[in-house]
């Protein structure tokens, strides 16, 4: 996915409300462990950074650029 279709993604998940709006509890950030990304679906590969995210127990595993637009469109509101 390019950038502006991880925009639309994030958009939609968050409308949705497949992803959380809300700020997550803690964050992690280390070599990915090729989970989906939660955003784009596309596997975290073991040579890429991935970031999980905690909203209580839930764990969202998501490349660290769809991190970044999903942090931003939730602040867009």
């Amino acid at each position: 996915m390019n950038a502006d279709q991880v925009r639309v993604a994030v958009r939609a998940l968050l409308a949705s409300g497949v992803l959380p709006d809300g700020r997550p509890d803690r964050t992690w950030g280390g070599r990915g462990a090729d989970f989906a990304c939660a955003v784009c679906s596309a596997a975290v590969r073991s040579e890429e950074l991935e970031i999980e995210a905690y909203f209580g127990s839930q764990v969202y595993h998501v490349h660290t650029e769809c991190f970044v637009t999903w942090q931003e469109e939730r602040q867009r509101g």
